[in-house]
C-alpha cells in the first residue's frame, strides 16, 4: 500500500499532505519541561529514536479518538514491555499510526519516569532527558527552532485501509481498556 495521508493543511482550495520541517522546540509547561517535535513522516520511528535513551520497562498507552473499526474510543495501556517488545509493538504498527490520525500513542520508560506522546497531528512531545533527546535529534538532522508553524485549516484522515490494525490492536493480550480524559482530544 502506499503512503496514506494522515494530516493536511489547505493551500487556496486545495488540501494537501502537510510536511513539516524537521524541527523542535523547548517549551515550559505547567509541570517539566519538555520537547515539541515536528514528525511529519516516520513519527514512529522518531519515537523509537527517542525511546533509545530511555531504560526498560516500557508501557504503551493508545489512546483511540475516532474509531472506525468496530472498536470503542479509549485508552489502551499495555503491560510492562522489554525494548525489544516495544521495538516488534512499534514495527507492527508504524504504518498504521503515521498514516491514520484516529489516535494518538504515548510511551513511558519507568526508570526514567519519562513520556513520550505522538499524536494525531504528527507533533510528538518528549518529557524527560531532554539533552539526550536533542542529542539524537540533532544526529538525525533535525535542529532547534524557536517556534514551531501549526497549519490552520487543517484536517485529520481515518482510512478504512487501515480498520483491521485498530481491530488487531485495541485486542492485545494483556491490554487493559479505560475511557477517554478530559483533555485526551485536542
Amino acid at each position: 500500500m502506499s503512503a496514506l495521508p494522515k494530516f493536511e493543511s489547505q493551500v487556496g482550495d486545495e488540501w494537501i499532505v502537510h510536511r513539516y520541517p524537521k524541527v523542535f522546540v523547548r517549551e515550559k509547561t505547567s509541570g517539566a519541561d519538555r520537547l515539541k517535535i515536528e514528525a511529519s513522516q516516520e513519527g514512529t520511528q522518531t519515537m523509537l529514536l527517542l525511546a533509545s535513551v530511555l531504560g526498560a520497562p516500557f508501557a504503551a498507552l493508545y489512546v483511540l479518538l475516532v474509531p472506525r473499526g468496530g472498536s470503542a474510543e479509549g485508552r489502551y495501556q499495555s503491560p510492562w514491555m522489554s525494548r525489544s517488545e516495544l521495538s516488534d509493538l512499534f514495527e507492527r504498527f508504524a504504518s498504521y499510526w503515521d498514516q491514520d490520525a484516529r489516535h494518538h500513542i504515548w510511551l513511558f520508560s519507568d526508570p526514567d519516569r519519562a513520556t513520550l506522546v505522538y499524536d494525531q497531528h504528527n507533533v510528538i512531545f518528549a518529557y524527560g532527558p531532554i539533552e539526550d533527546y536533542i542529542r539524537v535529534l540533532e544526529t538525525s538532522g533535525y535542529s532547534e527552532a524557536q517556534a514551531l508553524a501549526f497549519p490552520a485549516p487543517h484536517t485529520h484522515r481515518y482510512h478504512v485501509a487501515f480498520d483491521q490494525e485498530e481491530r488487531d490492536l485495541v485486542s492485545l493480550p494483556g491490554w487493559t481498556k479505560s475511557p477517554l480524559r478530559k483533555g485526551d482530544k485536542w
